[in-house]
């Protein structure tokens, strides 16, 4: 993956050897940044790399704090490196107001530290860099108005007006996964994605703005497998795509795709389609997590899992106090109104064609796959005989026995008695909260 992005490396290693406006001390000091990165990608897994993109970034942003505050090879001093950080920080804040560019200037900063100062313990920075604080991204992003938020209608309108598989798989899974954009979702690879067939794990890396985590994908996921099996251009080269593949390439050529095409062949598929509402990728996000704020089996840390967002982040309590509705159904019952707190929301995710039994977009009335019209709702488990109330004794008791279940066991379901008692479909979902609690563990 660096290798796509060493002419831009090479064009900026240029521009630091012939630029006159920083010292002597600071250009070498640059150069010795650029070599770090560089020992690093060498002893490293392609998971643990610097990527080409981000290596030149954080070149280029350290560039312009060298010429710009005389204060970045100070940093580096265990003993001076604090005010030197702190200079900086006002430097950077007073320039610029977006919370794009203060995340971009501050992980490159950390970054510095990591790689070249004395005293930075293993693979991580020294504590004084933690004083640039990141997360300015979502300051300056709130909750977009509920008006403008795209629904899983308004994605497949724009699914519809693509013109091609790779730009279907990108806009439905740029939704379903509500990841970071450009830091996240631009470089995606094949190694990232493990299809279990009725769904997709999506491994996000960490890096410096969040944690590494595994986020699930049942919506859109026959689109994305459609792209990844038989359109992607690397399935025409003799070695086929590999873990380090980009997912994302251009339509026929094995080759990392711009980040300003991805937005811009969404923006043109919406306009397309006659969707009115914003159709860029950051708007993705923030869509998708209004709408799973607003639901009553998201919670808080769920929302904070997803999304990357760290633990008590007041981001989250804006989304749930925008979109939670439970506040607006409390004055409308005191009204009169009658509310159903039990209404779920229709269906989104794929279901299994009767034809091929590949897993089918639910809107569609062909397959995907096939030229099948007739589509099998998804989950209809055969019907089964209802076991007597003394079947069911004498199988638990014999589980008992058995020693398959104990008394910890049994203290839990009576825990969980209200929320069975309650929920019809608790054993339909039961895998998935079973895989979700796993995850949490880890």
């Amino acid at each position: 993956m660096q290798d796509d992005y060493q002419k831009v490396i090479d064009r900026r290693l240029r521009h630091i050897r012939s630029d006159d406006e920083i010292s002597d001390t600071e250009r070498q000091r640059l150069l010795d940044y650029h070599d770090a990165l560089d020992a690093h990608n060498r002893t490293s897994s392609a998971k643990h790399q610097i990527s080409g993109t981000r290596h030149e970034s954080y070149l280029s942003h350290l560039h312009r704090l060298a010429k710009h505050t005389d204060a970045l090879v100070e940093t580096l001093d265990p003993d001076a490196g604090e005010d030197a950080i702190d200079a900086i920080v006002r430097w950077v804040d007073g320039e610029y107001d977006n919370g794009y560019t203060l995340d971009n200037y501050y992980s490159a900063l950390r970054s510095w530290g990591r790689f070249l100062a004395p005293d930075a313990p293993d693979e991580d920075y020294p504590e004084r860099f933690g004083a640039v604080e990141l997360g300015n991204v979502e300051d300056d992003q709130p909750a977009p108005e509920p008006s403008e938020v795209l629904f899983w209608d308004d994605i497949v309108e724009i699914i519809e007006h693509c013109n091609h598989e790779r730009e279907k798989a990108m806009t439905a899974l740029l939704w379903a996964l509500g990841c970071r954009p450009m830091s996240e979702f631009w470089e995606l690879t094949f190694g990232q994605i493990d299809d279990r067939g009725d769904h997709l794990l999506v491994s996000i890396e960490s890096d410096s703005k969040t944690f590494a985590r595994t986020v699930r994908v049942d919506v859109g996921a026959p689109y994305v497998r459609l792209w990844m099996e038989e359109a992607h251009p690397a399935n025409a080269t003799d070695r086929g795509p590999r873990s380090d593949t980009y997912l994302w390439t251009k339509r026929y050529d094995d080759e990392h795709v711009g980040y300003q095409d991805i937005r811009r062949n969404i923006k043109r598929a919406a306009e397309r389609a006659g969707v009115t509402k914003p159709a860029n990728p950051e708007h993705f996000r923030k869509s998708r997590a209004s709408i799973l704020a607003a639901s009553r089996y998201v919670s808080q840390r769920d929302l904070e899992f997803h999304f990357g967002w760290s633990r008590g982040s007041r981001v989250v309590a804006h989304y749930i106090a925008v979109f939670g509705s439970e506040s607006r159904k409390h004055i409308a019952m005191a009204d009169g109104a009658q509310i159903d707190y039990d209404e779920d929301p229709d269906p989104i995710v794929p279901v299994v064609c009767d034809h091929c039994g590949r897993r089918t977009p639910r809107h569609r009335d062909e397959c995907l796959w096939c030229p099948g019209e007739t589509i099998a709702e998804l989950g209809q488990a055969p019907r089964l005989v209802e076991p007597t109330v003394a079947d069911e004794g004498a199988d638990l008791l014999d589980l008992i026995v058995d020693g398959d279940v104990d008394a910890e066991d049994l203290r839990a379901l009576d825990r969980l008695q209200p929320i069975i008692q309650r929920r019809d479909d608790l054993w339909d979902r039961l895998p998935s909260y079973i895989e979700h609690a796993e995850q949490l563990a880890d």
